[in-house]
């Protein structure tokens, strides 16, 4: 990690991610997660995020913290939070203590990883949110809400949910 940047490569390596972004956005993120070792998961996830807080500055800048607790089987393997600003919410999903989840080398993502582990929401939360991510669009259910992380974390190993109240109910 102490090595010099090539910096054209790494601006190539992202030209080329956003493109095929646009083209087919599942198949790859699927390639992404598969090949995590070679390093353009971890550049597609910084500029996602990047774009994310560039988008919704306020939440990231001014955002009152949140912690989120998991329940179910696997809920000590997942860390979470929320910062919200007025209708603004951002949820923060990542996995820990990863080792006994998955086989070696193989990121912890689907169902066959998380079962019926849960994410719970506060009761204000919105119901309706966006993965940063992946794009894919999730409902919290019950009361108080959760998130199942079988859905959370279906492709990537990690997550980035948004929400606007106001914006949330007009989502497809």
């Amino acid at each position: 990690n102490r090595r010099p940047v090539d910096f054209s490569t790494r601006a190539a390596l992202l030209d080329e991610l956003k493109l095929r972004e646009a083209e087919a956005p599942r198949p790859l993120l699927d390639e992404l997660r598969d090949g995590w070792p070679d390093g353009r998961l971890k550049l597609y996830i910084t500029y996602k995020l990047l774009q994310a807080r560039g988008a919704q500055h306020e939440v990231f800048a001014q955002g009152e913290y949140v912690p989120l607790i998991a329940s179910g089987e696997y809920s000590g393997h997942v860390v979470a939070f929320a910062r919200r600003h007025a209708a603004s919410w951002i949820v923060a999903v990542a996995p820990r203590l990863v080792a006994t989840l998955t086989a070696p080398g193989r990121m912890p993502h689907g169902p066959d990883v998380w079962g019926e582990t849960l994410l719970k929401l506060p009761a204000d939360a919105p119901g309706r949110w966006r993965n940063v991510l992946t794009g894919e669009a999730l409902t919290a259910a019950g009361g108080p809400p959760a998130l199942r992380l079988s859905e959370v974390l279906s492709r990537l190993p990690v997550a980035l949910l948004s929400s606007e109240v106001g914006a949330a109910q007009s989502e497809t």
